[in-house]
C-alpha cells in the first residue's frame, strides 16, 4: 500500500485519524505505534520481524544511555551513541543497499569454502560479454 493509494487515501487514513482521535490521549502513541505496524505489515509484512527488533534495540540503546547519564563518564556514554548509530546504518545498508551488489556469497560447509558467484541482475550483461543482452 502506497501513500498514494486509493485504499489509503480512503480507508486506511481515515480509519486511522478516527482511532486516534478516539483514543483518549494517554494512550494516543499505542494506537500510532500499532497502526504503524498494520501499515508494514500490509506492505511488507515479511520483514516486519527486523523493524520490531530494531524498535527493540534503539529502545535497548535508550535505556542505556539513560542509565549512563548520572554514572558514567562522557567517553563511555559517546561509544554507546555510535555503537546505537552504527547499529542503525548497518541495518540500513543490509537491507537497502546489499540488492544493488552484483554478487552473491555462498557458503559450503561441504566443500569448506566461499564462492562468489554473479547474479542475475538486470546490469549483468555490461560485465561479461557471454551474457546475452537484454530485450
Amino acid at each position: 500500500m502506497l501513500f498514494s493509494s486509493v485504499i489509503f487515501v480512503l480507508f486506511f487514513l481515515p480509519l486511522s485519524l478516527g482511532l486516534y482521535y478516539l483514543t483518549p490521549r494517554s494512550l494516543r502513541n499505542y494506537v500510532l505505534l500499532a497502526l504503524g505496524f498494520l501499515f508494514y505489515f500490509w506492505t511488507e509484512g515479511q520483514y516486519l520481524w527486523v523493524l520490531v527488533a530494531s524498535l527493540g534495540a534503539n529502545y535497548g540503546f535508550g535505556l542505556l544511555l539513560q542509565a549512563q547519564a548520572k554514572t558514567t563518564n562522557l567517553g563511555a556514554r559517546k561509544a554507546t551513541l555510535r555503537c546505537a548509530v552504527a547499529f542503525n546504518i548497518d541495518l540500513l545498508l543490509f537491507y537497502k543497499y546489499l540488492g544493488f551488489l552484483p554478487i552473491k556469497l555462498t557458503f559450503s560447509p561441504v566443500q569448506a569454502r566461499i564462492t562468489l558467484e554473479t547474479s542475475t541482475c538486470p546490469w549483468a550483461f555490461l560485465s561479461s560479454p557471454s551474457k546475452a543482452s537484454p530485450t
